[in-house]
């Protein structure tokens, strides 16, 4: 991911713009990134190779809107030298080198502390290494982080009985559940450091706020054939035939199972039950090493709540009737539905924020009031230890929503005006397909094809759609890993359905099964919404 840095001294260096940025940059996780200074004057840019950790450092120091009032509104200001920074997201791709370079370098530190915890030295480095780092679990619960009475509760939506175990490694923990009778797959969850907004450890147990899903595998027994599986547990041996080329140890999945998979792109906290109770020191004595974010001692109570699917779908009602949703454009309806299901807020939440969103709509203009409340998810923090009750009521969020709105009818942001001064340019809707979920972004401006300059009274009933990993990114080979069920069933059942967004269907159609494996994964395919009134779909 590529940041552009405006407002520089001119005469500082590429070395002294790189020096400023790693203290700030390796708070948040980034240890390598490549800086380049610009030809514009006081212009600059830095390469993150990963996109979750930037997203980060932009929450906290990006600006959203140009000017002195967009400058106002970063959390963390940034100076060098009594002048204010900005930061923003670079409309350009990272160049594909500068990526290689930094995923070598990264690939290279881990090495190196592999082998620095392998090699005997201090007597502090000999018990750091000996320091338990794996602890059995007696269930697993999925649902979210909210509030009640002032006080932070769990809200629990599903529920796995399984034994297993958590094991936290040197990038990533890694959970792993039993199986409950003999002859069944065990499955394991990979959960990411860098992905972990919030750790909290209670009398007996985990908590684990995250900002994406984690990974999902079912471990496999070698080959995974169905003949060779029968002959196996018949006791018949195989004949003399030929090595099958590749063998995979796992299969990477979308969900556990169904229950799991109504909830696995909305419930992104995961609470552990320790089987231990003097586990739980163990745990939070983990602090120590290297990549495990801070760990928080609280102990947080589950409270039953509407179930997430119920929730999503009461939103789905409300953004398709005319009562509730009918009477505001899709532009703002897309906005409300993404605050609920990039899960930024409960779907209840923005329910309670129609009556406020439709009376600014009689003031206003469409593009402001949606433009504003696209701003007003990069406002919200996550619910969890460092946030309270007060910043998710409704009174708070419908002044947060006042404040954008005056904002961005004040600055006048260059993004509202690009599409209107030049024919060129759309402004379009996008959407992100994962292994686990579907995730809604922009609208952002991009240059018009032949269908778009066709049908460019009706941009609104075209989406782009990207098939990509949980962390943004290409979905990569992995050589002990089979991802058939990712592409089979996932992708292609996607492909093959539709996507409901504010009670629209967008179908896609024209998709080649190989053009959805390895590299030549598309990261930007734009397709038509099936009209209702006419019943026809096209790709662009």
């Amino acid at each position: 991911m590529e940041v552009i840095v405006r407002n520089l001294d001119q005469h500082m260096t590429e070395s002294r713009v790189e020096k400023f940025f790693k203290p700030i940059l390796k708070s948040y996780g980034i240890d390598h990134f490549h800086c380049q200074k610009l030809k514009a004057k006081g212009c600059a840019t830095f390469t993150v190779l990963d996109p979750l950790k930037c997203q980060r450092f932009l929450y906290f120091h990006g600006q959203v809107q140009p000017g002195r009032k967009g400058f106002n509104a970063v959390r963390r200001k940034l100076f060098i030298q009594k002048n204010p920074v900005n930061c923003m997201v670079s409309t350009n791709a990272p160049n594909e080198w500068i990526v290689f370079a930094l995923r070598k370098e990264e690939s290279d530190r881990h090495a190196a502390l592999s082998r620095k915890a392998l090699t005997p030295g201090k007597v502090e480095s000999r018990s750091e290494v000996l320091r338990p780092r794996a602890f059995d679990i007696s269930r697993m619960q999925v649902g979210q982080l909210w509030y009640s009475g002032g006080n932070l509760v769990f809200s629990d939506n599903y529920a796995d009985h399984r034994t297993g175990r958590i094991i936290f490694g040197s990038r990533s923990l890694l959970i792993k559940l039993w199986p409950m009778q003999p002859g069944q797959a065990h499955y394991q969850l990979q959960i990411w450091y860098d992905s972990i907004e919030s750790f909290v450890v209670g009398d007996n147990c985990v908590t684990l706020s995250l900002i994406q899903a984690p990974r999902l595998f079912e471990n496999l027994d070698g080959d995974i054939s169905l003949e060779a599986s029968l002959r196996k547990a018949l006791g018949i041996q195989a004949g003399p035939t030929f090595k099958p080329m590749q063998s995979f140890k796992r299969t990477r999945l979308s969900a556990l199972n169904d229950k799991h998979r109504e909830v696995v792109a909305s419930c992104f906290c995961y609470r552990l039950t320790l089987t231990s109770l003097t586990d739980s020191r163990a745990v939070q004595g983990l602090k120590g090493f290297e990549g495990i974010p801070n760990i928080v001692i609280w102990n947080i109570p589950v409270q039953l709540d509407i179930p997430i699917p119920e929730q999503m779908a009461a939103l789905q009602c409300g953004l398709a009737e005319v009562r509730y949703g009918g009477a505001m454009p899709f532009e703002v309806k897309f906005q409300l539905q993404k605050l609920a299901q990039n899960t930024y807020l409960k779907p209840t939440k923005v329910i309670e924020l129609f009556p406020c969103v439709r009376s600014h709509l009689r003031e206003r203009s469409v593009a402001i009031v949606a433009s504003a409340l696209r701003h007003l998810a990069s406002s919200i923090p996550f619910a969890g230890p460092d946030a309270e009750e007060e910043n998710f009521k409704v009174n708070t969020l419908t002044s947060l929503l006042q404040k954008s709105i005056e904002s961005v009818f004040e600055d006048d942001p260059y993004s509202l005006r690009l599409a209107e001064e030049h024919d060129h340019i759309a402004m379009v809707h996008k959407a992100l397909v994962t292994p686990t979920g579907i995730f809604l972004y922009g609208p952002e401006p991009e240059t018009k094809n032949r269908i778009l300059r066709k049908y460019s009274t009706h941009l609104d009933n075209f989406i782009s759609v990207s098939f990509v990993d949980e962390n943004y990114e290409h979905l990569r080979f992995e050589r002990d890993t089979s991802s058939e069920d990712i592409y089979q069933r996932r992708f292609q059942g996607i492909l093959d359905g539709f996507i409901t967004i504010a009670g629209r269907n967008y179908e896609f159609l024209g998709f080649s099964h190989s053009s959805l494996r390895g590299k030549s994964l598309p990261f930007y395919d734009l397709a038509r919404v099936r009209q209702p009134e006419h019943g026809h779909a096209e790709w662009m």
